[in-house]
């Protein structure tokens, strides 16, 4: 994986691997880093409103386990008030079927996954073309025109 990449994504959950899939299909060279291999289990929840499942990759098939089409709100156990919709208000998805869709979407559209890759720093590096060097625990280092920090609420990419 010689050479400098146009984008490097840190992290293939739904945000990184939807990233390298826009960027992948624009024609750029990408890179997609997580420490984990997919599937893989995910405890956070699968609910998916609009606005998340209208940005996913075009043709993009929702491996929906449950549609809601009502929700109930209550302040302190009380005034409950009901919201129904013929339309789906949201869906429930398996974050490990989801998430692994997502990835195959993004090396469909020409991104290479790298699994088994803990980051643990960027730094940019100057020069006539100024590049980022993100480096691994393993000792690897990836050189690119743009990184995407998509590593969760606890973020390296973010710190630096």
């Amino acid at each position: 994986m010689d050479g400098v990449w146009d984008v490097v994504v840190v992290g293939a959950g739904p945000a990184g691997s939807s990233a390298a899939h826009a960027a992948a299909a624009q024609g750029r060279r990408v890179l997609l880093l997580d420490k984990a291999e997919h599937p893989r289990y995910k405890t956070c929840g699968g609910g998916i409103i609009g606005p998340s499942r209208d940005s996913l990759p075009p043709d993009f098939k929702l491996p929906l386990q449950d549609r809601v089409h009502a929700v109930t709100f209550a302040y302190g156990g009380r005034f409950t008030r009901t919201r129904r919709s013929k339309q789906m208000l949201f869906g429930l998805v398996n974050r490990d079927e989801f998430d692994l869709r997502l990835v195959q979407a993004a090396k469909q559209a020409g991104a290479v996954l790298v699994t088994g890759v803990t980051v643990t720093g960027v730094e940019q590096r100057g020069g006539e073309h100024r590049t980022a060097l993100v480096t691994a625990a393993d000792g690897r280092s990836f050189e690119a025109r743009a990184v995407v920090g998509a590593d969760g609420s606890a973020s390296r990419i973010g710190r630096h």
